[in-house]
C-alpha cells in the first residue's frame, strides 16, 4: 500500500487534497449529486430547528453538523461551494440582511472541515495506531486549539481597546466592562480545560478510532474558538454598525464578554453533542461514499478491458 501512495504524483496529490474523492466526478455520479443534495436540505431543515436551554436561556443549533460532513467527505472546495449554496438559501428563506462577517463563516466551516478531513485521512493512511500516535495526536490537538485560542483571544482583547465609553449604571456593570480582558482571559481559559476533558472522555469510550476522534474533536473546537468566540461577538457588533451606523448599545455598555460569555457556555454544552453525532454518522457516510467510488472504479474497469 505504501508503494502505491509514494508512486502517486504531485498532481494526484494535489487532487486528492482539493477533491478526495478524484478520480470521481461528484457531479457525474448519481449517488455522490443525491448526497451532496441531501446534505445540503438537512442544513436548511437543522436551520429552522433549535434545543432551548431554559437555565442558561439561549437555544442551541447543530444546523452546521451536515456542511461539516460535506467538507469532511468532499474536501474544501465541495465544502465552501456548499456554505456558499447554503449561507445564500438560508439568507432567502429568513429574508435576513446580507452582511459579509456572517456570509463567510459558512463556506469557511466547508473548508476548515475539509481541510481537517484530509488532514485525518493522511494520518491514519500513514501511522498504525499505538502509544506514539496516541501521543502525537494528543499533541497536535493541544496545539491546534491553544494556537487559534490565543489568536482569538489576541483579537478580542485588541478589539475591546476601541474608544467606546461605558456607559453602565450598576457596579457589576462596571466590572465586567473594567476587567473585560481578564474576563476574556478566564472564560476561553475554561473552554480549554473543558476542550481537553472532552477529548480524554471521547477517546476512552472511541478508543479503536483514537486517531479518527482526535482530528474530529480538533475540528469541532476550533470552529467554536474560530466561528463563535471570535467572529461572533465582533460580527454582533460590526453587523449592528452597518445596520445603525454606531457601536451597539450593549458593547458600549458591557464591552466584547456580553457576547462571548454566553457564547462560551453554550458551545460547552454544543460540542460533545455535535462530536457524537459526527463520530456516529462520519464513519456511516464515508462507507456509503467508499462504496460509490470503488462502484465507480469497477465500472471503469470493466468499460476498459470491453474497449
Amino acid at each position: 500500500m505504501n508503494k502505491i501512495l509514494s508512486k502517486k504524483t504531485t498532481k494526484q496529490k494535489i487532487m486528492e487534497f482539493f477533491f478526495p474523492l478524484y478520480p470521481l466526478k461528484v457531479f457525474s455520479n448519481i449517488s455522490s449529486i443525491t448526497t451532496f443534495a441531501v446534505l445540503i436540505a438537512l442544513r436548511m431543515i437543522l436551520q429552522l430547528t433549535s434545543f432551548y436551554i431554559p437555565i442558561f436561556s439561549f437555544s442551541i443549533s447543530v444546523s452546521w453538523t451536515p456542511l461539516i460532513i460535506i467538507g469532511w467527505l468532499y474536501g474544501p472546495v465541495y465544502g465552501f461551494v456548499a456554505g456558499f449554496v447554503t449561507d445564500s438559501l438560508g439568507i432567502l428563506m429568513s429574508g435576513s440582511v446580507w452582511f459579509w462577517l456572517y456570509a463567510i463563516q459558512e463556506p469557511m466551516v466547508g473548508i476548515i472541515a475539509g481541510l481537517f478531513g484530509y488532514l485525518c485521512r493522511l494520518r491514519l493512511s500513514k501511522d498504525v495506531v499505538n502509544k506514539k500516535s496516541k501521543i502525537i495526536d494528543f499533541v497536535i490537538f493541544d496545539f491546534f486549539l491553544i494556537f487559534f485560542s490565543g489568536i482569538s483571544i489576541y483579537f478580542l482583547i485588541e478589539f475591546t481597546k476601541s474608544s467606546v465609553s461605558f456607559e453602565g449604571k450598576s457596579k457589576l456593570e462596571e466590572i465586567f466592562f473594567v476587567y473585560s480582558k481578564w474576563i476574556i482571559l478566564g472564560v476561553m481559559s475554561f473552554f480549554l480545560v473543558f476542550s481537553n476533558v472532552l477529548e480524554i472522555i471521547f477517546f476512552k469510550k472511541f478508543i479503536r478510532n483514537f486517531v479518527f476522534c482526535s482530528w474530529l474533536i480538533s475540528l469541532v473546537c476550533i470552529l467554536s474558538v474560530l466561528m463563535s468566540f471570535l467572529l461572533g461577538p465582533i460580527s454582533a457588533n460590526e453587523f449592528y454598525k452597518y445596520m445603525y451606523g454606531n457601536d451597539s448599545p450593549l458593547f458600549i455598555k458591557y464591552g466584547v464578554i456580553f457576547y462571548l460569555i454566553p457564547r462560551v457556555f453554550k458551545e460547552s454544552i454544543k460540542a460533545p453533542i455535535q462530536v457524537l453525532i459526527l463520530i456516529i454518522v462520519i464513519p456511516i457516510a464515508s462507507n456509503y461514499i467508499e462504496k460509490i467510488k470503488m462502484a465507480k472504479f469497477l465500472k471503469w474497469n470493466i468499460d476498459n478491458k470491453k474497449t
